[in-house]
């Protein structure tokens, strides 16, 4: 499967409504490491919602979210890395520099 990443200057969250539209419910999975064990949370939700709980958050090392009909993939790591899969890339391509600048 073809992916395309992103470095970004600094937290990719904030571009994530540049790639998925505000009316589309995606999959939103969290990683949680305790103990050297790794547990997963799924929810469901629209992206300003996500936004508003990772901005809330400290300390996410990972996060992803997932097409409901599986059309594409995204993934922010510890490096600010964006990466995408699928359907989305061409769209990750065409705001490439807009994804790597930090908003003010």
């Amino acid at each position: 499967m073809e992916a395309f990443g992103v470095a970004c200057d600094k937290d990719p969250y904030t571009k994530l409504d540049l790639l998925v539209s505000e009316n589309e419910k995606v999959y939103f999975l969290v990683n949680e490491t305790i103990n050297e064990l790794t547990k997963y949370w799924c929810y469901e939700g629209k992206v300003e919602s996500i936004l508003s709980v990772i901005g809330e958050s400290y300390g996410l090392d990972e996060y992803y979210l997932i097409s409901k009909k599986y059309e594409w993939f995204l993934c922010t790591n510890h490096h600010d890395v964006l990466i995408g899969a699928r359907t989305i890339i061409p769209l990750m391509k065409e705001y490439e520099k807009e994804l790597k600048e930090a908003k003010p």
